[in-house]
């Protein structure tokens, strides 16, 4: 019997255990872009701690300077009795001010450094499965 043209496969059927070759390269390949990715991802992870700590450190700054000028000027308001009465609402009001400035900033250095020991652990992670 003759065999037509059209009826021929056009390319080479694979045996089996070159199907296995293949699949296992594949694999294999596949396992080295995950773990490469994961050590990419702990990468960017502890950059953004950094960064976030150092956004943390400044916001601290920040803080510590706010309430040093305030602590001068409710310094300077209250020094006498008559200014004392006078300035009563705008020393309280920033009494509150730099007690809030301070938690915010407090806040902020909580969660850099919860966010630098998660990035931390995710490079450590990382670099194990290296």
């Amino acid at each position: 019997m003759r065999i037509f043209t059209f009826m021929r496969p056009l390319y080479k059927e694979k045996t089996p255990l070159e199907q296995e070759t293949i699949e296992r390269k594949i694999e294999q390949q596949r396992k080295r872009y995950e773990r490469q990715d994961k050590i990419d991802a702990a990468h960017r992870a502890e950059v953004e701690a950094r960064e976030a700590e150092k956004r943390a450190k400044v916001a601290v700054e920040q803080a510590r300077e706010q309430t040093r000028d305030n602590q001068v000027y409710l310094k300077k308001l209250s020094n006498r009795k008559w200014k004392r009465r006078k300035f009563r609402k705008r020393i309280s009001r920033l009494k509150l001010e730099t007690e809030e400035v301070q938690s915010e900033a407090e806040a902020l250095a909580e969660q850099a450094e919860i966010q630098a020991k998660k990035a931390k652990a995710a490079a450590a992670a990382a670099r194990e499965t290296q």
